[in-house]
Parts: structure tokens; C-alpha cells; sequence
């Protein structure tokens, strides 16, 4: 997991993963520094369109690998205008955009409403990877006070195992509760999900 608000625990983060994974390969400088160069340009881009933290699971045996990436992006919107939430704003938008292969599912849970946007992507073409399909899923959440939205973001390029992928990030999703605090001022505000 690499924290994005505090960018000293954030570059230590970001070394250690980069330690983490390449332990195997011994000497590998090039590797390394491209690495280590994807990941904070990585965070950059989630910190500019409001990322709180990205996390990767990467899971290997003898004979396969299991890669799946999130982040969340939080979305502090104000006041719904009108009778109509900021979740269900998001819903009509994703719904008139809504690709043909792409799925767009809604659910009711204790923690709140959400919606589910998931689709068949490419990678990203400065890894060179634009010809590499990957499953893209995107969580929508509503604030539990109803003034904005927090997105998970996940992404795998195992598509042909959506189905599992699908229910593993659903189970994610369903087990997380928000935890609630106040600012300084003492007025309630949202923690995370």
C-alpha cells in the first residue's frame, strides 16, 4: 500500500515495494529506477485527481501470478443540489456513456449505497502496454452524510478470470464501514472506507 497524503512515508513506500519485488532478481538498476519511476508518476497522477492512497496485490507460485491495483480518490462535493444525490448524478452519467460490454450495477448495504462500473480496458501506453486488455472496476460510493462520493478504483489484467476478480473486490467493498471523526473545529467530518 503506498499512503499518498505525506509524500516522505509515501517515497518510502514506494522503495520498499520496489525492494519487495524485484528481492528475487538480484542487480537489476534499469528495471529498478523504471519501476521505481512508473509507481511515482502513478502517484502523482492519483494525488492530482484526489487519490488518498493506491494499493497492490501481488500474489505468485510456481505457476502462476495474480496481480490487482486499487485506489481511492475522494470526491468532498458539498450539498446535493435539488432532490437528486450526488451518487445518482454519477449513476446518470456512467448510464448515458455506458459502453456495450461494459456493466453498470447498483446496491443498497449497511455502509450506504453504491454503484459498480466495471469494463474491459487497454494498459497504459507509456508502459507500453496499450495492447495488453485489463479489467477495470470502479466502486462509487456515497459519503455517509451525502456531501460527496469516494471511488475504489481497481484494475487487473487478468481478464479472463473477471468472474472471481468481480466477487474478490465485491468482498472488499462490502467489508469496508466508514469511520467517522471530527476536524480540529470539532465539526463531523468523513474518514475512510
Amino acid at each position: 500500500m503506498i499512503e499518498l497524503e505525506d509524500a516522505a512515508v509515501r517515497d518510502e513506500q514506494v522503495s520498499q515495494l520496489v525492494r519487495q519485488q524485484l528481492a528475487a532478481l538480484g542487480p537489476a538498476p534499469v528495471l529498478r529506477a523504471e519501476l521505481e519511476r512508473w509507481l511515482r508518476q502513478s502517484c502523482e497522477r492519483a494525488i492530482s485527481a484526489g487519490g488518498r492512497f493506491l494499493a497492490y496485490l501481488l500474489q505468485r507460485n510456481e505457476t502462476a501470478a495474480l496481480a490487482l491495483n486499487v485506489a481511492m480518490y475522494w470526491h468532498a462535493l458539498g450539498p446535493a443540489i435539488g432532490d437528486v444525490s450526488h451518487l445518482d448524478r454519477m449513476t446518470e452519467r456512467l448510464r448515458s456513456t455506458l459502453e456495450a460490454e461494459a456493466e453498470l450495477v447498483g446496491a443498497k448495504t449497511l455502509a450506504g449505497p453504491f454503484i459498480r462500473h466495471s469494463r474491459v480496458g487497454a494498459g497504459a501506453a507509456e508502459l507500453g502496454a496499450s495492447e495488453t486488455p485489463l479489467l477495470l472496476v470502479d466502486y462509487w460510493l456515497e459519503f455517509s452524510d451525502l456531501r460527496g462520493l469516494c471511488l475504489l478504483s481497481f484494475s487487473s489484467p487478468h481478464v479472463s478470470i473477471e468472474p472471481q476478480l468481480l466477487l474478490l473486490m465485491d468482498n472488499i467493498v462490502l467489508t469496508g464501514a466508514w469511520v467517522l471523526g471530527t476536524d480540529r473545529d470539532g465539526t463531523d467530518r468523513h474518514g475512510t472506507h
